[in-house]
């Protein structure tokens, strides 16, 4: 990657890249920063920034006319508490949008778009902190 990062969250989008999220280096607690990768030319690009700077979020994609990728919870820079923050990312407009904040604030968490059988699709985020049992659907 361009810019070293750990504690990020990564997600493939809906035209085939690499989307890398926020995370935290040596010289600051986090970052609102967004890295692509494209995977064909084996570059990478700089994308739009977060509106929000977190470190060990969770993110899923969203497939669909929209196609947009969510960025949910996380740690704030300087307290270090759990984020219930939650921002969604459209590769196709290049556009962020805030979304309603998570029921129960995560960091750490992984998160996983299902498709039931009705065909409506829920982003589900499991464990994380401080409660690493917890699995709350997101409705956004």
């Amino acid at each position: 990657m361009p810019i070293n990062l750990h504690a990020m969250t990564a997600t493939a989008g809906p035209d085939g890249k690499i989307y890398v999220l926020g995370g935290t280096n040596s010289r600051t607690d986090d970052t609102n920063l967004v890295q692509v990768y494209d995977p064909e030319t084996d570059r990478w690009a700089p994308g739009i920034p977060m509106p929000f700077g977190q470190e060990c979020a969770c993110s899923a994609f969203i497939p669909g006319h929209n196609g947009e990728i969510v960025v949910m919870g996380g740690w704030g820079s300087l307290e270090k508490i759990s984020l219930d923050l939650v921002a969604a990312y459209n590769p196709r407009t290049d556009t962020w949008r805030r979304l309603p904040k998570l029921i129960t604030a995560t960091a750490g968490a992984g998160a996983a778009t299902v498709k039931s059988a009705d065909g409506a699709l829920h982003i589900y985020v499991i464990g994380g902190m401080p409660d690493p049992t917890c699995v709350q659907e997101y409705g956004g």
